[in-house]
């Protein structure tokens, strides 16, 4: 109104850091220059607090079979099922593009291992499926870079992650660390050793969609 740029821009950041949800619903009468200024503000949040859930699929391969007896023809497989994470993250801005993130998360990776064949002591079929739950939980801390200014908003993070099995572990001088399944259908109990896992996970948060291969 005074014809001062500066001052005027003044106002409407501090407009902006009351209102923040402003330039999404803007007033249809205002004034040409107004909007101007105002086209060239980015509003975003200087610290933000959520929860997020989803889904994993690790990719496995099946290194050396094993079983609580010998079978004939006997025929071993590892399938892997859909697990579910669930996390709370905090994220505090540095500045426009850059921000650090820290969460905690608790996944769950679920896995089927089977074991078929002729058991030669009663030359009957035999077939004992185990259904193995694997918890873990994860304490990623990131630097995330943030591309753009609109409300799809790709971004490149990278940081550290420290994760902890949470089912009950034995420890041995000679096997290492293991746990205990048991069977789904009898009362086998299979002996599970820690292993190397690779997954894919996909998430969605802040409009943007990222996928990360991960290993332990």
């Amino acid at each position: 109104m005074t014809g001062d740029g500066a001052r005027a821009e003044e106002y409407i950041r501090e407009m902006i850091i009351n209102q923040p949800d402003y330039k999404a619903n803007p007033n249809k009468d205002d004034l040409m220059e107004f909007k101007q200024i105002l086209d060239k503000i980015e509003v975003k949040p200087s610290f933000i607090v959520g929860i997020m859930a989803g889904t994993n699929y690790p990719f496995v391969n099946l290194q050396k079979q094993y079983s609580n007896y010998t079978l004939t023809d006997g025929k071993y497989s590892f399938k892997t099922g859909l697990g579910f994470q669930f996390e709370v993250f905090a994220e505090k801005a540095m500045n426009k593009n850059i921000s650090l993130e820290a969460a905690v998360q608790f996944l769950i990776n679920n896995f089927t291992y089977e074991v078929s064949g002729t058991d030669p002591s009663t030359t009957s079929e035999a077939f004992i499926q185990y259904d193995q739950k694997v918890n873990w939980l994860q304490i990623p801390i990131a630097v995330k870079y943030n591309f753009g200014k609109k409300a799809f908003r790709p971004y490149v993070e990278a940081g550290i992650s420290g994760r902890f099995l949470l089912n009950q572990v034995e420890k041995s001088d000679e096997y290492g660390k293991y746990w205990f399944t048991n069977s789904s259908n009898s009362n086998k109990i299979l002996t599970t050793f820690n292993s190397d896992l690779n997954y894919v996970e996909f998430s969605w948060a802040e409009g943007s969609a990222t996928t990360s291969i991960n290993s332990v």
